[in-house]
């Protein structure tokens, strides 16, 4: 149920996105990535009652990793771009798989907050502070639905649809824990 209300939202703002814009932003050309605005950090959603998810990133996003946990998944994605590895650890299994980057790249990329293109798009702009961060956030309505998209520093602190929050940052800080982008020991490789 979470991962349609994200989807319905990010399908909501991809339509306002690109039915108002005639052109690509050209500050930010196809095919480049939009890094975070600080080097590193930990973020932590309410992405519905039963689950949190926790963002960590170094190197402005080239190394992401995602946990996942709610009462039917835990799960963690690891993205190390320099290393050119990525994976998926199944924590209950103590397993992991090699994943291809671009399948854990799109997850980072859920958060990216592209706030050239929402402005662009002519959505509504205000200020809100999520997380102890003065966010920016965008509202628009397509076909009566009204979602709106707020962040810091390149990066995504509330998802909303219909006024209900999808996704939305209740903490952040600049500082991540050691080890955070390499295979814990213990887990085994998924055959």
């Amino acid at each position: 149920m979470k991962n349609l209300k994200v989807f319905t939202a990010m399908a909501t703002l991809s339509i306002i996105l690109f039915s108002s814009c005639k052109k690509n932003d050209p500050a930010n050309p196809a095919g480049t990535l939009t890094q975070f605005g600080v080097k590193q950090g930990t973020i932590v959603y309410n992405a519905s009652q039963d689950e949190t998810e926790t963002v960590y990133f170094d190197n402005y996003g080239k190394q992401f990793r995602i946990e996942i946990k709610s009462s039917d998944v835990v799960g963690i994605y690891i993205l190390d771009e320099t290393a050119q590895k990525a994976y998926y650890l199944d924590v209950p299994t103590k397993t992991y798989q090699e994943m291809p980057l671009a399948d854990v790249q799109g997850l980072r990329d859920i958060i990216t907050f592209e706030e050239t293109a929402y402005s662009l798009a002519g959505m509504k702009k205000s200020t809100q502070t999520i997380a102890g961060k003065s966010c920016t956030v965008y509202t628009g309505t397509y076909e009566g639905v009204t979602a709106s998209i707020g962040g810091w520093s390149g990066i995504i602190f509330l998802l909303t649809d219909n006024g209900v929050n999808t996704l939305q940052a209740t903490s952040f800080s600049e500082t991540i824990p050691a080890n955070m982008f390499t295979l814990p020991a213990g887990y085994t490789k998924q055959q």
